[in-house]
């Protein structure tokens, strides 16, 4: 990032300014949200083989 990526010393073509950077940021809202549901089903199922009486079992290296 940088405040104004034409003046930057170096590499100021690949930087973001603050506008892009929160635009970059936004556009990642409906992965999190993906991510965010995968873990909730995740939590449920274990929810539910505990409450059938199912155990976790462990690799044994």
């Amino acid at each position: 990032m940088h405040p104004d990526p034409d003046k930057a010393w170096s590499d100021g073509e690949q930087s973001l300014d603050f506008d892009g950077f929160d635009e970059m940021m936004a556009s990642l809202d409906p992965y999190l949200a993906l991510r965010r549901q995968e873990i909730a089903a995740r939590d449920r199922a274990v929810r539910l083989r505990e409450a059938a009486g199912a155990r976790v079992m462990e690799a044994v290296g």
